[in-house]
């Protein structure tokens, strides 16, 4: 019997748990741009639905896809020093917009993914990624380094 197969459009239209998010692979020679492909939303892109072509998924893998993993004899300080962290500690620019680091959870560092946001326009104000941190909350009572990303703590400091 012939099933009709819905698109991914149509599953995150029908489900209001679903987003459309595009994604960009960071390999050790190239920087490779998929979707948008289907992902669950979360607390960021449920308070700005109307924006998620500002936020993107990035995933740092070998060109294959998989994990970088480097044999014990190879020194892989070009790769996760040079490429992989300027890439956190700089910018993305895809289509005319600049993408910046917004942060981390414990379960993407598993996978080796992170989200990045470009500036965008909310009603009459220009939210950047540190707005974004900022409207999140007040983490300093927070003391569990493991709960709090990298870039959460260093806009916190410069609030």
């Amino acid at each position: 019997m012939f099933k009709f197969q819905t698109s991914e459009y149509a599953h995150a239209d029908r489900y209001p748990h679903l987003i459309m998010v595009h994604k960009v692979i960071i390999t050790p020679t190239g920087t490779h741009l998929e979707g948008p492909d289907v992902d669950v939303q979360n607390r960021v892109t449920r308070k700005y639905p109307n924006c998620s072509d500002y936020f993107m998924r990035l995933t740092f893998a070998d060109e294959d896809g998989q994990p970088t993993h480097l044999p014990h004899y190879i020194d892989g300080s070009e790769i996760y020093q040079k490429r992989f962290a300027s890439v956190l500690h700089g910018s993305i620019n895809v289509a005319g917009r600049r993408f910046v680091i917004l942060g981390w959870s414990h379960s993407s560092l598993r996978t080796r993914q992170c989200w990045f946001a470009a500036p965008f326009i909310q009603g009459r104000q220009l939210v950047s990624a540190r707005e974004v941190i900022r409207e999140l909350g007040d983490f300093s009572a927070i003391r569990c380094p493991a709960k709090v990303s990298r870039p959460m703590l260093s806009v916190l400091a410069c609030a």
